[in-house]
């Protein structure tokens, strides 16, 4: 799959430079309390599935995305979202790629992950702001290796009896190859797709995953009346957040952790998400949500939400 690579136009990089004048303010009370960026929304979803492996009905993945290390993140979030992937206990924790706001602060953060999670499996992709014109692909990979986790580039590794977990590359910055992952994966009774951008899947007419998990979009980041106002996305709201289903398939979006160009959310609040596996009839069901951080009051709920789709 061609893509284009992603440049930082004047606009981007005008907004690149204000986000870094801004940071160093962030940390101020006042603004801490306005920016949503200082808050964490922990959801926990039951997803249930018929193709799902009975024998490992209740495993469960933790997924986190678009950490964005680096000036723009505060050291209150980055240990905020510690002190949470540390205690939502799961079988693996998936990582949706862009660890460094700047592909030097990348395999920084790795680095500070790795002793926290070493007693977990953890798989993950890489993301745009990771291996940034391809060059940085090879530091990326180095550090993944010295964490002890998996990254699968167009290809997939047993995720379970049964199951087994594909990673795309990144798709404005990557090499993105579906039909490799398809030949691969084909006579698998379930596939969980992982992949940084859901814009990858958008060509994807006829899709060999159950479930795909993608970050990137940062839910906007910046939205008024739940409208983006700047998306990083070609397909607009199309994958701003959420759950979604194309093709007979799932798509779960994350709001992901972090922020790029400018330390500002609004209408997006930072987010991680853990996902537990059931067979059964397709549907998911919300067993519970938890906001923390500065301005938020923590609140929790269970079983409030039950969906059915079509299809």
């Amino acid at each position: 799959m061609n893509v284009r690579k992603q440049t930082d136009g004047p606009a981007r990089s005008l907004m690149r430079s204000v986000g870094r004048v801004m940071a160093p303010f962030n940390s101020l009370g006042v603004i801490r309390r306005i920016n949503g960026t200082e808050r964490l929304e922990t959801l926990v979803w039951e997803y249930s599935h018929p193709l799902w492996p009975e024998a490992s009905d209740g495993f469960s993945a933790l997924f986190v995305s678009d950490i964005h290390y680096g000036k723009l993140l505060s050291r209150g979030q980055f240990d905020r979202m510690t002190e949470a992937m540390a205690a939502l206990e799961s079988d693996c924790v998936l990582l949706g790629g862009d660890f460094g706001e700047d592909p030097e602060d990348s395999p920084n953060c790795i680095g500070i992950l790795a002793p926290i999670l070493r007693d977990r499996r953890v798989i993950a992709v890489p993301g745009n702001h990771d291996i940034r014109g391809g060059i940085y692909r090879e530091t990326l990979e180095t550090a993944v290796k010295n964490a002890g986790w998996e990254m699968p580039v167009n290809c997939c590794v047993p995720l379970t009896d049964g199951a087994v977990l594909a990673g795309l590359d990144d798709f404005r910055e990557g090499d993105p190859d579906p039909e490799a992952v398809r030949r691969e994966v084909q006579g698998t009774p379930f596939v969980l797709l992982l992949c940084h951008n859901p814009d990858a899947l958008a060509d994807i007419a006829s899709p060999f995953y159950h479930l795909a998990l993608c970050g990137h979009t940062h839910g906007g980041q910046v939205t008024l009346f739940g409208r983006p106002i700047f998306s990083s996305s070609r397909y607009g709201g199309r994958y701003l957040t959420g759950w979604k289903r194309e093709n007979g398939a799932d798509i779960l979006i994350s709001n992901g952790i972090g922020t790029s160009l400018l330390p500002v959310r609004l209408g997006a609040t930072p987010q991680m998400i853990k996902i537990v596996f059931r067979r059964g009839p397709e549907g998911r069901k919300l067993l519970e949500s938890a906001l923390s951080g500065c301005g938020g009051r923590k609140q929790k709920s269970g079983g409030k939400t039950h969906d059915r789709r079509r299809g």
